[in-house]
């Protein structure tokens, strides 16, 4: 059920509920009503007390009407982009919500939770690309082409949720045709998270953007 993976934390709201930072966490978890049209509804104080609520009627509550929102707008958009997820809607119109959220100087960190949210290739990505196929050959294949525009922004910018193990991981797949006459693509050695989703989300979408950006200069 979409509210008992809200509540108890999931990709999009976890990062908030369970924020380091037990101001904050309180703030986030004080914030959230249960609301039905024009009405709402506030949850118990308490943190124990909103997961028994939501546990044990949750099933009642939804069948009433009644969906959770948050009165907190970074919480307010996660919750929302988990109802439009899960439900199979079109999710499109949460990337610019995302990046016009008002967040106070020093909650770099809440910001970053909120752009999470939302996989995608960096706003102004595509002059990366443009500067990094000014550094390489013509002939340069797809793997160097797709994977330097990231070394390029990630030299820049810092920390970034790409990181070298998937660059790796990568190569290892347009290494794949070549290897399999010699011996099985091993399983990867750890269990994938949302990190690793986010940057197969970015790895793809950088794919289609560099052949797009060469098939267009052909």
């Amino acid at each position: 059920m979409i509210e008992l993976s809200i509540i108890l934390g999931n990709d999009y709201t976890g990062p908030l509920l369970r924020h380091e930072d037990a101001s904050k966490q309180k703030e986030y978890w004080s914030s959230l009503r249960w609301q039905r049209d024009e009405e709402y509804e506030t949850l118990s104080n308490g943190i124990s007390s909103q997961l028994q609520i939501v546990i044990h009627n949750v099933g009642q509550i939804v069948a009433e009407g009644w969906r959770l929102t948050s009165t907190v707008e970074e919480l307010k958009v996660a919750i929302e982009y988990s109802y439009a997820l899960y439900s199979f809607k079109n999710t499109e119109s949460f990337r610019s919500r995302a990046n016009t959220l008002d967040v106070d100087d020093g909650d770099d960190e809440d910001q970053n939770c909120t752009e999470e949210m939302i996989p995608n290739l960096p706003q102004r990505f595509d002059e990366y690309v443009a500067r990094a196929s000014s550094r390489v050959e013509a002939e340069t294949d797809l793997f160097e082409a797709v994977t330097s525009p990231l070394i390029l922004y990630m030299s820049e910018v810092g920390d970034y949720c790409v990181k070298q193990k998937h660059l790796d991981a990568l190569g290892m797949v347009f290494d794949t045709p070549r290897l399999q006459s010699h011996s099985p693509m091993e399983l990867p050695r750890h269990q994938f998270h949302w990190n690793d989703i986010q940057a197969v989300f970015i790895l793809e979408k950088l794919m289609l953007r560099v052949m797009s950006r060469n098939s267009g200069a052909n």
